[in-house]
Parts: structure tokens; sequence; C-alpha cells
């Protein structure tokens, strides 16, 4: 029908059905001043491009295209002669925006609003819809053809568009917090979507009913559908409100609380970029943070000979002359020492990062593996060294705040627990990493102490003593090792009194062996007992002295373990 209408000498054709309602009765006016400044801004005949309308049923998301008549000479139909057994009834409206996305010829025609109230619905359908699975991969191979079209015909030599779409799993859905995210300035050279996948339907309704006042509380797809759509419209508004001009967010959500790895997949599942950045939600990022990564997206693209499979950000946690005393043993115990890798001079290529600022290149058919922790535990890892070994740079420039995480100290000692427990999955999927070493605090008091107390029938009293013996003496061979203690300290950059110092680095050791309890439990529960008195190499081969260096210290504690266990064993049997 198309290829019809342009015989017959249509300037453009609107892909609709037989459905939906434009409300907009100048929409004819709107789509001729698209076109005619898509050909005064590139240089290219009049009809090149594809500018979308409005579907207020299904928002930011291209569902009714207008294609002009210069796609016919580009492309010689509708659907490229290559692709023509590839779609059947779904996914040709955003594969064709997309490809003139990269020119900046595809436009929002946001005063032409379309309704599709019976289409668009995901139930109730009047056909069994097929997808064209991988159409988001073709965008990056087809878009070559309308490159040299545009390199022939636009003497003013339009340059692709880099495509980056910013992905934000959020479970937290603080407003604020997203709002930022919403409201980056998106530089001139890109073409960015931010999206937003909801991983907590209850409370999105509850957040809802609080912004627009929706009455029905039921969690079906129609429901959250309509609320996605309601947080979407409020993103919108304070993107516009805000300093920069309003950005194009689409906001889904889960029917069910998926966890992070599973709901970066959907964004990565939403996204037809060449990168992807993502980001957590509870973040503040610096208004510069994607002008940061840009200028290092386009430094590489002078440097071809570097393979660049992403960018690794700076996440920045919070340092001030008042900090809590659990917030400066988090920082001691380096266990936010992944956040903040890149502003590291010595790691400026690296294997992985963490996915609260994390820039990739999009590769077919790669998505997290959801048998990690919901929350967030290794996952990042496993993604960035199968993504090709990594071959990723730091970027420390691009930079966001993280604030530490709410709740009291149990809170975050059940937070690094189950972080542990999710990474230890790392150990059996990449055992060329693992290295051995000797047994730490946990596992010493697990398969040493407890089995010896079982054994020699030692009384609760021993057990306990010897518990605490064991832990201190691990706090207090880290404390004794002073270079180590200063490097700690430096960790905080500002200036405290000793013994704050000291007491910071008491919590940080009990974080630590909290940790490993965690990891410890991980392997136990998928019952990887071989993994006991293992470690993973977090630097991935880059820094080959961190491991022999940290072996020969839990050698040092290990022995001392012994000498105490085997100290309160003698000591209980000469009292009997």
């Amino acid at each position: 029908m198309a290829e019809v209408a342009w015989s017959r000498g249509a300037s453009w054709v609107i892909l609709l059905g037989d459905d939906v309602v434009i409300d907009c009765p100048f929409h004819y006016r709107a789509i001729y001043r698209a076109f005619l400044q898509l050909s005064e801004d590139l240089g290219c005949p009049f009809g090149f491009g594809c500018p979308w309308l409005n579907d207020v049923t299904f928002p930011g998301f291209p569902t009714f295209p207008v294609i002009g008549k210069e796609h016919k000479k580009i492309f010689g139909g509708l659907i490229p002669r290559h692709r023509c057994d590839s779609f059947c009834n779904q996914d040709l409206d955003p594969y064709l925006q997309r490809l003139y996305l990269q020119f900046g010829a595809s436009p929002l025609l946001k005063d032409v609003e379309l309704s599709n109230s019976r289409g668009g619905a995901a139930e109730d359908v009047r056909y069994k819809r097929i997808h064209a699975v991988g159409w988001r991969d073709w965008v990056l191979d087809d878009v070559d053809t309308i490159r040299r079209y545009v390199s022939h015909h636009s003497p003013k030599g339009a340059r692709p568009k880099l495509l980056v779409d910013v992905v934000v799993p959020s479970y937290r859905l603080d407003l604020e917090f997203l709002e930022r995210i919403c409201s980056l300035h998106v530089p001139e050279n890109w073409r960015t979507t931010f999206i937003i996948i909801v991983d907590n339907p209850v409370l999105l309704v509850k957040k809802i009913e609080g912004i627009r006042g929706m009455i029905k509380s039921t969690y079906d797809h129609q429901t959250l559908t309509l609320a996605s759509c309601q947080l979407e419209k409020f993103l919108s508004e304070k993107s516009i409100s805000s300093t920069y001009s309003g950005n194009n967010i689409r906001v889904r959500a889960n029917l069910k609380n998926a966890g992070a790895s599973a709901s970066r997949n959907r964004g990565l599942d939403e996204s037809a970029a060449e990168y992807v950045l993502f980001l957590d939600d509870d973040v503040i990022p610096e208004s510069t943070l994607l002008e940061e990564y840009n200028k290092y997206l386009c430094m590489n693209a002078v440097d071809e000979e570097t393979l660049l499979m992403g960018l690794v950000g700076m996440v920045k946690f919070p340092r001030h002359p008042n900090l809590p005393l659990k917030h400066a043993a988090v920082l001691m115990s380096y266990l936010t020492f992944m956040f903040e890798i890149s502003s590291k001079a010595v790691n400026q290529h690296l294997a992985w990062g963490v996915t609260a600022n994390l820039l990739v290149k999009r590769v077919p058919g790669l998505r997290f593996d959801t048998v990690y922790a919901k929350s967030g535990g290794g996952e990042d890892v496993d993604f960035c060294l199968r993504m090709m070994g990594g071959h990723l740079k730091a970027a420390p420039n691009a930079i966001v705040h993280h604030p530490f995480w709410d709740g009291s100290l149990l809170h975050l000692f059940s937070h690094f627990f189950h972080w542990a427990v999710g990474d230890s999955a790392l150990f059996n999927r990449f055992p060329t990493l693992v290295y051995h070493s000797y047994p730490n605090a946990a596992e010493t008091l697990l398969i040493i102490v407890l089995p010896m107390a079982i054994i020699f029938s030692w009384s609760y009293l021993i057990l306990a003593l010897v518990t605490i013996l064991v832990v201190a003496c691990d706090v207090t061979m880290d404390v004794a090792d002073w270079k180590e203690f200063q490097n700690r300290c430096e960790v905080l950059e500002y200036r405290y009194h000793p013994w704050f110092y000291l007491r910071a680095h008491v919590l940080a050791n009990l974080m630590v062996i909290v940790l490993e309890v965690g990891r410890l439990w991980g392997h136990l529960s998928r019952g990887q007992f071989v993994n006991v008195a293992k470690r993973f190499d977090w630097h991935c081969d880059r820094l080959p002295a961190i491991p022999r260096n940290f072996c020969r210290k839990e050698l040092l504690k290990f022995a001392s373990f012994i000498s105490i266990i085997c100290f309160a064993n003698f000591s209980r049997t000469n009292y009997n």
C-alpha cells in the first residue's frame, strides 16, 4: 500500500490502523513543517526523514511513523529488500524510526496526538502478534544505506548522531532521584531515550495515586501500563521545566519484582542504541555526566586501534568532616573500592565496572544473568567479563554521587551479606580468575572451630571465647599493618581523631567478615564446597601482585587462628 501511494505521487505515508483516532485536525501541516525543517537543516531533498505521531496510548514509543518519499529511493520500498521476510505485523514502526534517528531526522510531533485504545492493548487483540526478533540489532547495519544517501545528497554532509540510551532499573522509585536523571542535558550529537524500568509495581501504583489521583489499584497489566504512562508524563513535565529542554523518556513496569538483572535486561530489550548507559536509581549525576561520556567516546573514535566495549564512570561516595562512624567504616573496608576505581591513575584499563554508572556497547544477545541476587551482587562482573573480556576504559570525569545506603548498622550488614551471596556465583563461572588461599576468619570458625567444639565437647563459653579471639586477631593484625592502616585512613580524605580511625577500622573489619560469611554461605548453599578457601581476583589478572600479597597475609592470619584454637583446646584439656 505504501509503495502504491508513493508511485501515485504521495510525499509521505503514515502507517496507521483502522482503530486509531488522530486528535489533531491540522496534522497535515505539522507533518509538512517537519519534513520542511529536516530538508533545511540537513540539506537533503524534501521527503527525507521519519517523523512520528504522539501515541498517547503508548507514549514514548514510535508506534505510528511517517515515512517520506525519499525512503523508497533509498531502500526500494517500505521495507529494505533483505528484510522483507523478517517483518510480519510487529516492530516495523520502531525499526523505521530508529533508522533515521541516527541522522536527527526522526522528530516526535508532540502536538499530533493519536489514541489507539484497542490495538495498543496487551489483551483482546484481533490478531496474533509476530515479532521481528533481532530488529534492534539490524538498525546499526542497515543505517549504512542511509549514510551513503546522505553523503551523496546532502551538501551539508549531515553527520550521524550517536545513539546512546540511559537505562535505570528502579525499585525505590524515588521521584526526586529519577527527575535528576531524566533532566540530564543530552549532547547535541546524541540521540537518547531515558528508559526507566519500574521493578516495584505496588509502590508504582501508590506513588501515582499521590500524583494523579488514580482510583484503581489492582496490579494487572492494564493498571501498570496506565500508571507507567502517568509516571512518564510526570517525569517528562519535570524534564521540560528543568534548565534543559524535555528529553525522550520511556517508563515500563514489571508485573512483579523481577530483580536488578531482569530489569536491566528489559531495558536492553527496549533499546536499539549503539551504547547503553546503566545508572542506579539512587545516584545523583552531575549535570555534565553525558557530556563527559561524549568526550571519551569522541576521543576513542579517533583512536580506532583500541577496542572499546565501554566506559567505567566514577561513583563517588560522600566525604565530609562529620562523617558518621558506620559510613567511615564502609569506606575503610574497601567495599566501595570498585565504585571509585576509575579515579585511580593505575586503573585506566578495566575488566569490569559497577552498573551504578557504566556505559557499555550493546552487544547482540548479551544480557545479565538472573542467577545473581535480585538486589545485585556479581551480575555486573559477570556481564562485563562475558562482553569480549571487558576492554573497558576509565572515565573519571563522568561522575555520579552515591549516598550511603540507608538504615542501621544491621541493615548495612544485611546488605553486604546478600551482596556477597550473589557474587559467590562468580567462582564457578570464571575459574581462571580464582586462586587458592588460606581459610579466613569466617571459614576458620565454620570448618575448624565448630567441628572441634562438637568433637571435643567444648562448652558454649569456650566456643564464644574462641570466636571472639579469632575475630579480635583478624582485626588486630590488620590494624598492626601500619602502612595498610594509613592507606585506609587516607580513603576518608579528611582528618579525624586517631580514636575515630581505630573504631572505624574495627567496624570495617567486622563488615568484611560479614561479607566473608555471605560468600561462604553462597558457596555452601549452591553445594560448591570446593570453593572454600578460594578467592576471586577482582582485578582480573591486571594487578598480579595483589593475590600474592593477599595470600601471604591470610597465611599469617590463619596461623594465628590455629594457635588460638590449639591454645583453647589445650587449656580446656588441662583444666578438665
